[in-house]
C-alpha cells in the first residue's frame, strides 16, 4: 500500500479529473449530506438525552430501597456499558462496511440504535418487573453502543465519498452540524419534559418521551435512506473487483500501521478537547462554582447552537486554505477563549463567553479530516472506526475523572489542558497531510 501522498500532489490529481461544475455541491449531493447528518443528530440526540436522565432512571429502573447514590452509580454504568462496548462493534460492523458497501452498513446502523432507544422508553420498570428492568435496560445500551460504533465512521465515509475532493472538509463540517443539532435537539427536549411534567408525573411516565420521540425519529430517518445512493467510490471498487476478501483490520495492522496511529492520534485529541473544554465544564460550574443547573445548561445550549454555524465554516475553511494554517488559527481562538471563559467566570458571563467557546470548538470536528483523509478507500471505513472508537473509549473514561481531580486543586487546568490538546493538533497537522490519501479510489 502507497504511503500517502503530498496534499498537493493528491488535491492536483483530483482538481485535473473533476468537471467543472463540482465548483459546488450538486442537488442529489446535498440530499446525501442531509441524509447522513439525520443518523448523526440521532446519536448525539441519544447520548444527551441518556445522560441528562440519569437521575429519573435511577429511580425508575432500580429498587426504591437501593441508596440514591447507588442507583445512580449502577445507572452511570450501564451508559457506560455502552462505550466500552463501542470499538468491537465499530470494528465488527465498519469491517463490513468496507466489503459489503457504505449504503447498507449506513442503514444497518441507524437501525441497530434507533430501535433499542424506542425499546427503552417502552420498557417495564423495576415496580413492574424488578431486577430484570435494569437487565433490559443493559441490553438495549449494549445494542446502542455495538452500532454507535460503526454510525460516526460509516457517516463520514458514506459524505466525503459523496463529494468532491475540494468540498471534503466542508462535508465533514456540515456533519458535524448535524451531530450539534442532535445534542441541542435532546437538551431542548428533556428541557421541555422536566417544565411540562411535575416530578411525580416524570417519575410515572413522562421520562418515556424523550427516548420513545428519538426512536420514532431514528426509524424515521432509516426511511429516508433508503433513498440514499451507493457512494461512488465504492461503486468503482466493487465494479473493478478490487474490495477486500479478508477483513479489513489485517490490513489495516499490516500496511497501515502508521495512518492508524495518526487517526488514533487526531481522534484522541478530538475527543479530548470535547471532554476537556466543552463537556466538563458543565460539571465543574455546578460543582465547584455552585453556579444554577439552569444557568449551566442554558450556557451549554448556546455553545452548541453557535457550533452548529462554526461548522460549516471550519469545513469550508480546511477546502479554501492549508490545514496547518486552518487548525493553527482555530486552537488559537480555542485558547483565547478559554481564558476568557475561566478568568472571572459568573452566572451573569457565563452565558456569552461559553456561547464564543462554539466558534473554536469546532477543532474536534475539522481534526476529523485527518482521520477520514489518511486511510485509503478499501479500509477507510474500518480503519476510522478503530481510530475513533478506542481514542473515545480512552478519553471519555479517563478524562472527567482526570479534569476532576485537577480542577478542583487548580483550576487552571480548565484552560491548560485543553490549550495542550490544541497545540498536539498543531503538531500533528503537517504529518496526517504527509500521509494524506485520496478519497477517491486507487487501484
Amino acid at each position: 500500500m502507497e504511503q500517502g501522498p503530498m496534499l498537493e500532489v493528491a488535491a492536483t490529481h483530483r482538481s485535473q479529473a473533476l468537471p467543472a461544475e463540482t465548483a459546488g455541491l450538486t442537488g442529489s449531493q446535498i440530499k446525501m449530506l442531509g441524509i447522513a447528518m439525520l443518523g448523526g443528530a440521532f446519536e448525539y440526540y441519544e447520548f444527551i438525552v441518556f445522560g441528562f436522565m440519569v437521575p429519573t432512571l435511577s429511580q425508575v429502573f432500580f429498587s426504591d430501597s437501593t441508596e440514591r447514590w447507588l442507583s445512580i452509580l449502577q445507572t452511570l454504568a450501564v451508559f457506560a456499558v455502552g462505550y466500552l462496548v463501542r470499538p468491537i462493534g465499530g470494528i465488527i460492523l465498519s469491517s463490513l462496511g468496507d466489503r459489503l458497501g457504505r449504503k447498507r452498513m449506513f442503514m444497518v446502523t441507524l437501525v441497530l440504535m434507533a430501535t433499542p432507544t424506542l425499546f427503552v422508553g417502552l420498557l417495564p420498570t423495576y415496580a413492574q418487573i424488578g431486577a430484570f428492568a435494569p437487565l433490559l435496560l443493559l441490553v438495549c445500551r449494549l445494542c446502542q453502543g455495538l452500532a454507535m460504533g460503526a454510525e460516526i465512521p460509516s457517516a463520514l465515509t458514506f459524505v466525503v465519498e459523496h463529494v468532491p475532493e475540494r468540498r471534503s472538509g466542508l462535508a465533514i463540517g456540515l456533519m458535524g452540524s448535524g451531530l450539534s443539532a442532535g445534542l441541542l435537539l435532546g437538551i431542548m427536549v428533556v428541557s421541555v419534559v422536566s417544565h411540562a411534567f411535575s416530578k411525580d408525573e416524570i417519575l410515572a411516565y413522562a421520562w418515556r418521551a424523550p427516548f420513545v420521540l428519538g426512536g420514532v425519529c431514528g426509524l424515521l430517518s432509516v426511511a429516508l435512506r433508503r433513498f440514499a445512493h451507493e457512494t461512488p467510490v465504492f461503486a468503482e471498487m466493487a465494479a473493478r473487483k478490487s474490495l477486500n476478501k479478508a477483513m479489513p483490520l489485517r490490513g489495516i495492522l499490516t500496511t497501515a500501521r502508521w495512518e492508524l496511529l495518526i487517526g488514533l492520534l487526531a481522534s484522541l485529541i478530538g475527543n479530548g478537547i470535547v471532554q476537556t473544554a466543552i463537556l466538563f465544564p458543565t460539571t465543574y460550574f455546578q460543582t465547584e462554582m455552585h453556579f444554577s443547573a439552569a444557568t449551566v445548561h442554558t450556557a451549554q445550549a448556546a455553545l452548541i447552537a453557535v457550533s452548529i454555524f462554526s461548522l460549516p465554516l471550519s469545513g469550508w475553511m480546511m477546502d479554501r486554505f492549508s490545514w496547518t494554517t486552518c487548525i493553527a488559527v482555530t486552537a488559537t481562538v480555542l485558547v483565547a477563549a478559554l481564558v476568557n471563559v475561566y478568568a472571572a467566570p459568573t452566572e451573569h458571563n457565563i452565558l456569552v463567553n461559553m456561547a464564543l467557546m462554539g466558534i473554536p470548538g469546532a477543532l474536534p470536528i475539522m481534526l476529523n479530516n485527518h482521520t477520514v483523509g489518511v486511510f485509503p478507500a478499501q479500509i477507510r471505513i474500518t480503519g476510522i472506526a478503530a481510530a475513533h472508537n478506542i481514542a473515545t473509549a480512552v478519553a471519555g473514561g479517563t478524562l472527567p475523572i482526570l479534569m476532576g481531580l485537577l480542577a478542583h486543586f487548580d483550576p487552571r487546568a480548565l484552560i491548560y489542558v485543553p490549550a495542550a490538546f490544541a497545540i498536539i493538533a498543531l503538531a500533528i497537522t503537517p504529518v496526517a497531510t504527509r500521509y494524506r490519501k485520496p478519497l477517491a479510489f486507487q487501484a
